[in-house]
């Protein structure tokens, strides 16, 4: 076992942090990093965390017995950013890897290609993060275009820190790209879906324009954005349950969400629902809801317009 930078390390693997600074550097040259690396009982609290590429297994969101060693730790971002926690990934960002429940916002460089199971938390604490800050909107989305887990279903906070519960920020995300709050969201051509929970509680978004590209938006898409009240979106789109629940572009429809001749969602709690005239296509998830039973509907009146259920 050698020591380096105040760590214990052996073989491919640090062990321990036993020094005293405030600004704490990974030594390169190792590979992993052990779940009990920081100590509640160690002299040191934490106010800067240095992460060389070369780690590649890790899981600070684990230290739970460290949380007041890690207390000051709200930013991460690439070498050189200022933030908290300054990570040398270019390429890949490891499973679990800033897992920290007191991580607040992350600046993601557009090198980065892929982005690990967990990685910004979700067991337990959950993840506090609030603010995504990117270069490239495209970029950004095309890391989960082959994944279920999407940038804020796996950024929100849903566990159960007691800062959640009390933070006045706790229903608001951010996205912020090239230094500027997205407001008015223009999704770039060749995406070709809007990932589960992608924006939610995004308070600042005020209208969604989405290119031909996009053929769906699914689950809990822009859920609780609630300054949205303009969307642009292509022909024949295919909206999921749920996709803008509780934003005013939804909510001034009432209990039918219908766009171009679609019904894309009912949420009334009628026992006998009679479908509005002029509706020409069903889509597959308009009366089903992962949140309420929808088993009152007892019965279901079609239109005469009706093409495609």
């Amino acid at each position: 076992m050698v020591i380096i930078n105040g760590f214990q390390c052996e073989n491919d693997t640090i062990i321990r942090y036993i020094g005293k600074e405030s600004t704490v550097v990974m030594p390169e040259g190792f590979e992993k990093v052990r779940g009990d690396v920081f100590s509640s009982d160690s002299e040191s609290v934490i106010r800067k965390l240095i992460i060389p590429a070369d780690v590649r297994e890790m899981n600070i969101g684990s230290w739970h017995s460290a949380i007041e060693l890690l207390y000051h730790l709200r930013s991460a971002g690439p070498l050189g950013s200022g933030c908290d926690i300054e990570f040398g990934w270019t390429d890949a960002i490891p499973d679990r890897a800033l897992a920290s429940s007191r991580l607040r916002e992350i600046h993601i460089p557009s090198s980065i290609r892929s982005i690990g199971k967990e990685t910004f938390g979700k067991e337990f604490y959950g993840s506090g993060l609030k603010t995504i800050y990117i270069e490239d909107l495209s970029a950004w989305l095309k890391l989960f275009q082959n994944r279920e887990v999407s940038p804020f279903s796996e950024l929100i906070g849903i566990g159960l820190g007691p800062e959640k519960m009390i933070s006045p920020e706790k229903d608001q995300n951010h996205l912020v790209l090239n230094g500027r709050l997205v407001t008015d969201l223009v999704i770039p051509d060749g995406i070709r879906f809007i990932p589960e929970s992608a924006f939610q509680k995004c308070t600042d978004i005020r209208s969604v324009t989405l290119p031909d590209s996009v053929r769906e938006i699914r689950w809990s898409a822009f859920r609780n954005c609630t300054a949205l009240r303009e969307i642009h979106l292509p022909a024949d789109i295919i909206i999921r349950h749920t996709a803008f629940r509780n934003t005013p572009v939804r909510d001034e429809m009432g209990d039918w969400f219908i766009l171009d001749h679609t019904l894309h969602e009912y949420s009334g709690r009628e026992t006998v629902v009679r479908v509005p005239d002029g509706v020409e296509t069903i889509s597959t998830h308009a009366f089903f809801d992962w949140f309420r039973n929808m088993e009152h509907i007892q019965k279901l009146i079609l239109p005469a317009s009706l093409r495609v259920m």
